[in-house]
């Protein structure tokens, strides 16, 4: 995880609290951006796009369930990583944060030690879920490929195969009563259609690989 690249957005009605989280996460070397609403950071989240939020529950107006609510509705935002920051404890707050979107949850008042393991934790869980995403799009890519060189050798093997196919049942029927020139032909049309076989599996396969390199 590249820290310097990393960007946190804190959402919290108070001053002091934003001032206090921004604290704890200045030495990480991350850029940090605050919001005083949810309204104002849903504004925010489109005009920058952080790696996770820290959003306070208990805010005037927009609260911060309802602001989770709509970052996992907006296609842009759902997949950024939400933990809330709450006084509530009782578990029905809890299930209501899960139940919101929010992938974790740190109880005020906060400590340095527990916001940093939570954040570096819930970091480098986005992280690996885009690798594995990417990953996943690189293998439909491939099978996408793969499914065209097989449509695409089968079409155009037809022609050359049905030649080879042709020129070798007419020697094997005939070739007791034709002539050398027409045997020749005959070979060469086998010949011919062989190699135009080996090319367009060569072709397809190069264009395969040059489809699968990053």
């Amino acid at each position: 995880m590249d820290k310097k690249n990393t960007t946190v957005l804190i959402v919290d009605d108070t001053p002091d609290n934003l001032s206090v989280l921004s604290d704890c996460l200045e030495e990480t070397g991350m850029e940090i951006m605050t919001a005083l609403s949810g309204q104002n950071a849903l504004v925010l989240t489109q005009a920058v796009l952080p790696d996770l939020i820290l959003l306070d529950v208990m805010m005037p107006g927009m609260d911060g369930f309802e602001t989770c609510e709509r970052l996992k509705q907006n296609p842009i935002t759902e997949s950024i990583p939400v933990i809330f920051v709450t006084a509530l404890m009782d578990t029905e707050s809890k299930v209501k944060s899960f139940s919101a979107g929010a992938v974790d949850y740190i109880c005020k008042p906060i400590q340095k030690a527990e916001v940093l393991a939570r954040v570096y934790t819930h970091l480098s869980i986005s992280e690996m879920r885009r690798e594995l995403q990417q990953q996943n799009e690189r293998l439909q890519k491939q099978n996408e490929r793969l499914e065209e060189f097989r449509c695409t050798a089968a079409n155009e093997l037809f022609t050359p195969l049905s030649t080879i196919t042709n020129s070798a049942k007419h020697l094997k029927n005939n070739f007791q009563i034709m002539s050398p020139a027409e045997t020749y032909r005959d070979i060469e049309k086998i010949e011919d259609s062989s190699n135009r076989m080996i090319q367009i599996i060569l072709e397809n396969l190069l264009n395969t690989e040059e489809a699968e390199t990053p």
